[in-house]
């Protein structure tokens, strides 16, 4: 009893901590996307996609770039959908960039089959909105991370348990 005592908050711990972690993570990065494009970039669409593409290959993900009314100026994944309207209620993380607040959250992605991380921060200038910035990537590598150390510290309460019913009967 002990031993599921103090092995369940610790995963509980460990699975909040790693996505508070991952979350601040991406608005960090996301804040430094948002601050490369700048004023001087929104509009001049080679140099935003040149920032867009080189920051979703360092991390990994999908990067975008909206305007101030929420229209798609720049994405990672190629031109096809440039000039649609991303602050849709599907995407809360840009409605909250657009309204100046930094939002993040994991969330099932339809298309990906698997839960991602969503996350928007506001492109300003001298406190004028610009547009925002969304990045998205897979969780699952965290979530792979997660259960395997859950899977671990069952195998030493197991352990435990098994040297403490040998030694109680030896």
């Amino acid at each position: 009893m002990v031993i599921l005592a103090l092995g369940i908050p610790l995963t509980v711990n460990l699975q909040r901590r790693a996505t508070t972690e991952l979350e601040n993570r991406a608005v960090i990065q996301a804040q430094g996307i948002a601050a490369q494009i700048g004023a001087e970039n929104i509009d001049d669409p080679e140099r935003l996609d040149r920032i867009v593409n080189q920051a979703a290959a360092q991390l990994g993900g999908r990067v975008i770039a909206v305007d101030d009314q929420g229209i798609l100026v720049a994405d990672s994944d190629g031109p096809e959908s440039l000039g649609a309207s991303y602050a849709t209620p599907g995407r809360p993380e840009i409605r909250n960039a657009l309204a100046g607040t930094p939002f993040s959250q994991i969330r099932d992605s339809f298309d990906l089959g698997h839960d991602i991380m969503a996350t928007a921060v506001p492109i300003q200038d001298q406190q004028r909105l610009l547009g925002a910035v969304r990045v998205t990537r897979s969780v699952q590598q965290v979530n792979d991370n997660v259960r395997n150390v859950t899977l671990g510290l069952a195998a030493i309460g197991v352990a435990a348990l098994v040297s403490g019913m040998l030694l109680a009967f030896g």
